[in-house]
């Protein structure tokens, strides 16, 4: 009967010992749980960011292509005003030319 008793407290003493193993175990894998719910989170917080910042770079490049556009139209329009006025320039030196060899045919027309 003592032997019997001896056997049964091992037996509650073993059922005690891996109750307190797994309660253990819970709440080291609570724990894990818990802080992988946190990192997971903290991960969702830096995808949220990371994607505002790609959206804020897309807007950035968007809005210096079109700085960029708009430069280069004012470049065009410059160069085509700059053309402009060279020919006009040289419209007006040769009207000049022409004008300077006019009056000095008549010049000399009016000497004979």
């Amino acid at each position: 009967m003592l032997q019997k008793q001896g056997f049964e407290q091992q037996n509650v003493d073993r059922i005690d010992g891996e109750l307190s193993e797994r309660k253990a175990e819970y709440d080291e894998i609570k724990n894990s749980m818990d802080a992988g719910a946190e990192e997971v989170e903290q991960k969702k917080e830096d995808i949220e960011a990371i994607l505002a910042t790609i959206e804020a770079s897309h807007q950035a490049q968007t809005d210096a292509e079109k700085n960029l556009e708009e430069n280069k139209k004012k470049r065009s329009l410059w160069k085509d005003k700059q053309k402009n006025f060279f020919v006009q320039r040289d419209e007006q030196t040769q009207k000049h030319t022409d004008l300077d060899k006019e009056v000095y045919r008549l010049n000399q027309q009016k000497e004979r």
